[in-house]
């Protein structure tokens, strides 16, 4: 005689032939319905409808074997996440091997309702655990617990959405776990299993009674009370109270379901309105042309060859970091003989390069006697313009701002397109108040981080960044 087995919170026990059979359509309509009501089973978009409930069950067993094998590489909160994952995924297997028997080659084409819903989510868990494994080498904190703690609710949801099954319902986590007034929306939600019942349920955090804003099998969103809000003068942790129903179904009389109350607790952590004063500077340097003339002159004297004939050039150079902008004057003051000097011109960046030749008239012979006829002489005068780059102090310029809920701000420096080769000097007192407790923060170009606060100023634009992790 063929027997079907029928789990539930004490065990399995099996019942015979034509007494399942005659309560069977109604164990699968009543399925059916489960499943409809739920909603919060696995979507189904990547369905593979050619493979045998074989395949199925052992490519989720396969899942379930990396993933222990992967949780092995961590601790904490995260391995009991990853511990619950593991046994519900494993009671979804049970739950195969109870549903198809030795029919281990059925394909979804020959599958009852039940069977199939029970296909599909089989496949679905088997995609949520194997993220669930990437997760544990690729996210960390909130992002992989969430990740396990997902794929958890719904392999609990498979087994117990079964027909003539006990559903208890559960928090797995609190997906708002600190809120900052002010910032955040002042609302908890939490994600779990079977949390819509009792519906009309009056929820309470820390006692005072709270508006329910959305209410599902898988999520529950509650207004934290302004009573509440309007009280956190500090960080603190706040108590969420939800009044449950464990209904329990009995395999006999249809399975017949018992309800019995229940409260459900979690928590979530409270931060104060956060009042940020910050008062900055800013101070520029740029450089600023400085210019001068420099006068300069020459005079060979009366050279005592009267045949000279030579270059007495001249190279007049400025100061080091001058730099020679215009020749504004030159004159040939004296000359004799053929003399001559210029033009100027300029020689490099910082020198002036004056040409000339001093020449003499030579002698004139007489009985063996040289008589001078003149002596050469040159002389001249030069004006020249001279320009250097000197850094001076620029217009100071000051911020203040007030601000609630903001972690970032930007201060520009107006008139820095009025610049030239600018360097910069900042400097800001940030003043960070939560409730009743009050810190101060300096930052500058010789400190950029000070606690939370970090500061970078990047052509004439100051940035400032309150990290809100660290408060």
């Amino acid at each position: 005689m063929r027997h079907y087995f029928i789990k539930g919170n004490a065990g399995s026990f099996p019942l015979k032939g034509t007494r399942m059979r005659s309560i069977l359509p109604t164990i699968v309509l009543l399925h059916s319905v489960v499943i409809a009501v739920i909603g919060a089973t696995p979507a189904h978009a990547q369905l593979e409808t050619t493979l045998t409930i074989g395949a199925v069950s052992n490519a989720l067993s396969n899942a379930i074997t990396d993933f222990k094998s992967s949780l092995e590489t961590v601790g904490g909160e995260v391995r009991g996440v990853g511990n619950s994952l593991q046994a519900n995924a494993q009671n979804v297997i049970s739950d195969i091997d109870r549903v198809f028997g030795r029919n281990v080659n059925l394909t979804f084409d020959r599958m009852d309702a039940q069977q199939r819903a029970l296909y599909r989510d089989a496949q679905a868990l088997t995609r949520q655990v194997r993220d669930a494994t990437t997760a544990l080498a690729t996210k960390t904190g909130d992002e992989l617990r969430r990740t396990i703690a997902e794929a958890d609710i719904s392999a609990y949801n498979i087994s117990y959405s079964l027909p003539c099954r006990t559903q208890t319902p559960r928090i797995v986590y609190v997906a708002t776990p600190r809120l900052r007034l002010g910032r955040d929306t002042p609302e908890i939600t939490i994600r779990g299993n079977f949390l819509d019942w009792p519906a009309a349920s009056e929820v309470t955090v820390d006692g005072t009674p709270a508006r329910v804003i959305a209410r599902s099998a898988g999520e529950l969103r509650v207004a934290v009370p302004d009573a509440i809000v309007g009280a956190i003068t500090a960080e603190r942790s706040v108590a969420l109270r939800v009044p449950a129903e464990n209904r329990k179904r009995k395999i006999f009389l249809f399975c017949s379901t018992t309800k019995e109350r229940l409260e459900l607790q979690a928590s979530a952590t409270l931060v104060p309105r956060r009042q940020v004063s910050i008062s900055a500077w800013i101070k520029p340097t740029t450089l600023v042309a400085e210019t001068r003339k420099q006068l300069h002159n020459y005079d060979s004297g009366k050279s005592g060859d009267c045949d000279i004939n030579t270059d007495v050039s001249q190279q007049v150079c400025a100061a080091e970091g001058w730099q020679v902008s215009d020749i504004t004057h030159f004159a040939e003051t004296g000359k004799n003989c053929g003399s001559n000097a210029g033009p100027p011109n300029v020689s490099g960046a910082r020198c002036v390069h004056v040409p000339a030749r001093l020449r003499g008239c030579g002698y004139r012979k007489y009985l063996g006697v040289k008589e001078c006829k003149g002596r050469g002489w040159l002389s001249w005068d030069m004006s020249v313009g001279l320009t250097r780059d000197v850094r001076q102090d620029a217009q100071l310029q000051s911020f203040t701002v007030n601000a609630e809920g903001q972690s970032s701000w930007s201060f520009h420096y107006k008139p820095s397109e009025n610049l030239r080769g600018p360097t910069w000097s900042y400097g800001a007192r940030v003043q960070v108040a939560e409730g009743n407790k009050i810190e101060v923060y300096e930052v500058s170009q010789a400190q950029e981080n000070a606690g939370p606060v970090s500061a970078r100023l990047i052509d004439g634009t100051l940035a400032i960044t309150l990290n809100d992790g660290s408060l």
